[in-house]
């Protein structure tokens, strides 16, 4: 893996933190910073990166909002 897991699931969260708070270009520019790295995996680590990241982006937008 090029990247460390933390750095997709940091991502996430800080796509999630953005959205919340009504910050679309910083939640743009997270999410297209993730895909752009997620592009230079391969194999099981493109899945490992994606589900980090939508882990930590779905925990942190239910979070945030006190929905979970």
């Amino acid at each position: 893996m090029l990247n460390h897991i933390e750095s997709y699931a940091e991502a996430g969260e800080k796509k999630a933190r953005a959205y919340v708070h009504g910050d679309a270009a910083t939640a743009i520019f997270h999410k297209r910073w993730y895909s752009e790295a997620r592009a230079l995996e391969t194999g099981a680590d493109k899945d490992a990166a994606q589900e980090a990241f939508l882990s930590a982006y779905r925990e942190t937008s239910l979070r945030m909002r006190g929905i979970a």
